[in-house]
């Protein structure tokens, strides 16, 4: 009876790596291992990232802009010269002065927008964007900017 069951174990073994079950499980487990070795990478990047802001957030001067007339001309001179239409903005104060933006445009005058704020705006911070694809291939962009008094002065903009 061993000897029958033994064979009959041997013969399901057999046909099951001849199939090829074996290799689709380990196939099956292969990506899982990757999947999983790679969110953990990610998961390190997102802690050193994370590490490094807050450090960097320690060195900017947390002075709140007093000129939101500045802030508002500043949104109002870039999207214009990028392009886009502001749908709605909003001015709110906490720990600096934050600007939200609503915007209607195409991809390529976001990502100018975006570059016009790092080189022209020299304590103004894009802190987030969320961007929202329509039908016709325009997008509708949600863009969070802090302003930052850092000169003392508080004039951020002067055209």
């Amino acid at each position: 009876m061993k000897k029958i069951l033994l064979l009959i174990i041997l013969c399901i073994a057999v046909v099951l790596v001849f199939s090829g079950i074996f290799q689709e499980v380990h196939g099956v487990y292969a990506d899982v291992r990757e999947q999983f070795y790679s969110m953990c990478d990610n998961i390190s990047a997102s802690v050193i990232h994370v590490d490094k802001n807050e450090d960097l957030k320690a060195e900017i001067s947390t002075e709140v802009c007093s000129y939101p007339e500045d802030a508002i001309l500043f949104i109002n001179d870039l999207c214009k010269n990028n392009g886009m239409e502001i749908k709605k903005l909003k001015l709110y104060r906490e720990s600096s002065l934050s600007s939200e933006i609503e915007l209607a445009c195409m991809y390529e005058c976001l990502l100018n927008f975006i570059d016009d704020v790092k080189s022209e705006g020299s304590n103004a911070v894009v802190s987030s964007v969320n961007v929202f694809e329509l039908a016709d291939g325009s997008i509708d962009a949600v863009v969070v900017l802090n302003f930052y008094d850092v000169g003392g002065g508080g004039i951020i903009y002067e055209k």
